[in-house]
């Protein structure tokens, strides 16, 4: 079921399905403490099993980022340096002395190099969607993908939650992006007239 296959009267009733404290999951760089990780996991379960369908824009502005990132830091998609995602080796963690501020989130990047080419093209190097899953996305849920569940498509990079996710991301990936589109306008268009980003 789409859930955004044609404007809603209101944004109150059915605008977005949010899942509880989506917006507001840490994601933690791997090899973290194990308390973490596991404290990490529990979110994740809770998040997944837990959808709110009809959502006050007060609430969903007290959450949403239009980028994952840490609330403390304000390090985009666990530290992972979005570049890294296009080269043979895989993702990579970047480090503190190469960042750069993008969409209100501060990236990170294994070296200048990298990060020189992320800030002359952020829109083909940053995860589409802002690092929500997806997958999620497509079915009206506003979750935090993991940076470790990824897929490339279409020289665009997708974060996915779990890897069950990315399994039917991947088997799907034309149908998933087309309902993540529409679902991720939506919230553009929410943002514009509530402001959420400005809150956060």
């Amino acid at each position: 079921m789409q859930v955004f296959a044609r404007p809603l009267p209101r944004p109150s009733a059915r605008a977005l399905a949010l899942t509880v404290a989506a917006a507001a999951l840490a994601l933690t760089a791997a090899g973290g403490a194990s308390a973490q990780s596991s404290k990490a996991e529990m979110m994740k379960k809770d998040i997944q099993a837990t959808p709110i369908f009809d959502v006050d824009p007060s609430v969903l502005a007290a959450s949403f980022t239009s980028v994952v990132k840490d609330a403390e830091t304000n390090v985009a998609i666990g530290g992972y340096d979005p570049v890294s995602y296009f080269g043979d080796g895989g993702p990579s963690l970047g480090a503190p002395e190469y960042e750069a501020m993008y969409n209100g989130a501060m990236f990170r990047f294994t070296s200048e190099e990298n990060r020189t080419r992320f800030l002359e093209n952020p829109e083909r190097f940053a995860p589409q969607y802002g690092g929500y899953c997806v997958k999620n996305l497509a079915e009206g849920k506003l979750v935090a993908g993991d940076p470790l569940h990824w897929s490339l498509d279409a020289d665009r990079l997708y974060f996915t939650f779990s890897r069950d996710a990315k399994v039917a991301f991947d088997a799907d990936r034309i149908g998933f992006r087309e309902k993540a589109k529409d679902a991720w306008s939506e919230v553009d268009r929410l943002n514009s007239r509530f402001g959420f980003d400005a809150a956060n």
